[in-house]
């Protein structure tokens, strides 16, 4: 059978595929998921997916959902009360590799949620491994973007975003026949 989403508005989430495939239409670009990459979502943001299910490959996803105020809190360390005026993480909307510290958090995260049904404390103490390394990637992409041309750190991150945009349209329909206008249009350059 084939499923749908129209028009949800997330929090802060991750999107990934375990098995098989999905696609995810947001505002910004179209991203083909597969097992071997991911996708942040910011809070308040509005998506749509799509994957066809049954027949001889399944799709599995697995798309954690953080609680507002999650990430940050993980972000800082810090176990206690966060500070409401602290500002709200945001993430650059790309595919992202399904490497490193973030998709080891994910692979013991789906092995314990496959087994016996986990415990809470189980369940947290995954939830804010992956939330520490989320912010880490975060930072790395905050470094990568820094090395971009440009005077002003805003326009170097905006370089970053559009330029990813352009790779992810590539990556995500390559059924169909491309053009560098094509992309270009998509990543506004």
């Amino acid at each position: 059978t084939r499923y749908e989403v129209d028009g949800y508005r997330t929090t802060l989430s991750l999107k990934s595929v375990v098995r098989g495939a999905a696609r995810y239409h947001t505002p910004q670009g179209h991203y083909l998921l597969t097992p071997d990459s991911f996708l942040i979502l910011n809070d308040g943001q509005r998506y749509s997916l799509e994957f066809e299910g049954g027949g001889r490959v399944q799709t599995e996803t697995l798309c954690p959902f953080f609680q507002r105020g999650f990430l940050e809190q993980a972000a800082a360390s810090d176990l206690d009360d966060i500070d409401p005026s602290t500002p709200a993480l945001d993430f650059c909307e790309r595919l992202y590799p399904n490497t490193g510290s973030v998709a080891h958090a994910l692979a013991d995260l789906h092995a314990g949620l496959r087994g016996p049904h986990p415990s809470t404390p189980w369940l947290e103490d995954r939830m804010y491994a992956l939330a520490q390394s989320l912010a880490g990637l975060r930072l790395q992409v905050r470094r990568e973007a820094e090395s971009f041309p440009g005077l002003r750190p805003a326009t170097r991150m905006e370089l970053y975003r559009r330029l990813h945009r352009g790779r992810d349209f590539l990556m995500s329909c390559y059924d169909q026949p491309l053009t560098v206008s094509a992309a270009s249009r998509v990543a506004t350059l």
